[in-house]
């Protein structure tokens, strides 16, 4: 816009023009599958997935006009995608052979987990001074921690005191459900 004079968008300002906005988002999303100690599961195909798909957009923008004009724009974005699966060495997987299948249709164990974080964060700051001064100012800040993990180990160790406890009675819990 530089160059440009204001009396074209046909509006006066004051003396003086100040002004700001502030944009914070913080965003948290799990997406956890976990295969406990000790389970079983069987079957002729198994498929243990997670997968998280977050799409963040934000756009914030702020603009003054007069004689002397200072406007200023911060936008902050931070937060946590998580896609996690977990098996246990000590759970117990078995894909069998479909009955009167050739030996290249053996059962099949599929481990995997996706995550598909989009983050868009804009700031614009617009200050128009018709007589002295202007200045116009924008910073727009990302600090996400995205993950995207499939193993097989411990999942104590692997999912960790934030997703997994155990209580006296040797229950496991995992985000607040019951785990096999």
């Amino acid at each position: 816009l530089a160059g440009i004079n204001s009396s074209v968008f046909g509006n006066k300002g004051g003396e003086a023009s100040l002004g700001g906005t502030i944009n914070v988002q913080d965003v948290d999303s799990d997406a956890i599958v976990a295969v406990a100690e000790q389970a079983a599961l069987t079957a002729n195909t198994i498929t243990v997935g997670a997968g998280n798909d977050n799409s963040m957009y934000n756009v914030a923008m702020s603009a003054g006009k007069g004689d002397n004009a200072i406007n200023g724009m911060f936008s902050y974005t931070s937060g946590e995608s998580n896609a996690l699966v977990a098996v246990d060495d000590k759970a117990s997987l078995t894909a069998n052979k479909l009955a009167g299948s050739t030996a290249a249709d053996n059962g099949v164990i599929t481990l995997g987990s996706a995550n598909q974080t989009t983050v868009v964060n804009v700031a614009g700051g617009l200050a128009m001074g018709s007589d002295a001064a202007a200045v116009g100012a924008a910073l727009a800040v990302n600090y996400l921690d995205v993950k995207d993990i499939a193993a097989i180990g411990d999942t104590a160790g692997l999912l960790g005191e934030v997703w997994y406890s155990e209580d006296a009675d040797g229950t496991r819990t995992l985000d607040n459900s019951k785990v096999a």
